[in-house]
């Protein structure tokens, strides 16, 4: 996947951006304002363990008792009894970090608090107590070899910790939107539909809200009066002023790429899509109109779902039957196209019989709205009953 086929992915869930930088940065500023020392001066002093008569192999156990001795009470109580610290020893314990120098025979002390003096003071002074633990041999195993300076500058600047964590959080929430849209699945662009359907988008129609809601008994009920002998040229420009301008065009060119295809122009063509979806029944009156304007004779059919409530069988095979072949061909006869305004595919189970008895198929797709996988079923689903499905069209 190209890097600006993630472009519109990433501002459709730029909110998601915008609210994880944000939490991340405020969550960072809360814990360097109140949860450590503000500033946080951190100084570091360095102690050897053992001489050179000890191996070095004991030099490491010896170390790390004495790296673990470093954050227990008994030094942090003296430490705090030495220096009147106005702190208990737990609380001394969080400011205090031991790490072992390597293979060697050092341990670092490093004491975070927000007076400079203090932090050095206090590190100064744990490292001393730790060798007062070890006085009473003959050889002091703990001496220091470098005492803590003064840091003249915070360990951490709070406001770089604060910007480092914006950046962590935008990666973050990042990963978070494209993950988010990837296991959502849905159809956004003429790429998704190419790359995991192998379809080829035939084109992309934006109807007007008011266009959406009940405008297909309008045009219905116009087409069939544009059927009549008396100023038929006259309802078909009524017809065309219907939708807008470049809503009319793209229809004309969708039936351009339907008449140019490789294998010749269908004479039954079905519309359908996967789930019920608004805006098929307008596409479908839509072309229609654009198809009659070419001065073909378009016979425009609403195939009714098969409805598992039907009171009877003779009722069900009464559904079933009413678009049977010897209908089609009797409609193919009497007019150039004939176009089938089916049900969706995964909603009822006629249309997969429909898709038997048409030269091909139209999927109509919603942007944001059909999944891919919902889509990829209804493919196998009409090729499996040798349906051919000619291409998709997108409506946003």
């Amino acid at each position: 996947m190209e890097l600006k086929e993630y472009l519109p992915v990433l501002y459709r869930g730029g909110w998601l951006l915008v609210l994880g930088t944000l939490a991340a940065m405020v969550s960072s500023y809360l814990v360097f304002r109140y949860y450590t020392p503000w500033p946080p001066y951190e100084a570091t002093a360095t102690v050897m363990i053992g001489d050179d008569t000890l191996g070095l192999d004991t030099v490491q156990a010896i170390r790390a008792t004495y790296a673990e001795l470093a954050g227990r009470r008994p030094v942090s109580q003296a430490v705090i009894d030495t220096l009147g610290l106005p702190m208990s020893a737990d609380d001394l314990e969080k400011l205090v970090k031991v790490n072992p120098v390597g293979y060697t025979r050092l341990l670092e002390i490093s004491v975070t608090y927000n007076n400079a003096q203090q932090a050095a003071t206090i590190a100064n002074e744990v490292a001393r107590q730790l060798g007062l633990t070890s006085s009473s041999s003959q050889t002091p195993l703990v001496r220091t070899i470098a005492e803590a300076q003064v840091p003249t500058h915070p360990g951490l600047d709070p406001y770089i910790g604060t910007l480092i964590a914006g950046i962590t959080g935008f990666s973050l929430a990042t990963g978070a939107v494209i993950l988010i849209e990837y296991l959502g699945g849905k159809i956004r662009t003429p790429q998704d539909v190419e790359r995991s359907l192998r379809l080829t988008v035939l084109g992309t129609v934006e109807y007007p809200s008011s266009t959406r809601r009940g405008p297909v008994f309008r045009l219905l009920r116009r087409y069939r009066k544009q059927r009549q002998p008396e100023g038929g040229e006259e309802k078909t420009q009524e017809i065309s002023t219907t939708l807008p301008p470049s809503v009319s065009e793209t229809h004309r060119w969708i039936c351009f790429r339907l008449c140019h295809l490789e294998n010749g122009a269908p004479q039954k063509l079905l519309i359908t899509s996967p789930d019920v979806l608004e805006g098929q029944s307008t596409l479908a009156a839509g072309l229609t109109t654009a198809w009659a304007e070419t001065g073909q004779k378009v016979v425009l059919v609403n195939a009714p779902p098969l409805s598992s409530k039907s009171s009877t069988p003779a009722a069900s095979r009464q559904q079933r039957d009413a678009l049977d072949d010897d209908v089609l061909d009797d409609l193919s006869r009497q007019a150039d196209v004939v176009i089938v305004d089916g049900p969706p595919v995964l909603a009822t189970p006629n249309t997969a019989v429909l898709a038997s008895r048409v030269d091909g198929i139209l999927l109509v797709l919603g942007v944001g709205k059909t999944r891919i996988k919902a889509t990829q079923e209804t493919v196998k689903i009409l090729e499996a009953v040798g349906g051919k499905v000619l291409g998709a069209v997108l409506l946003s």
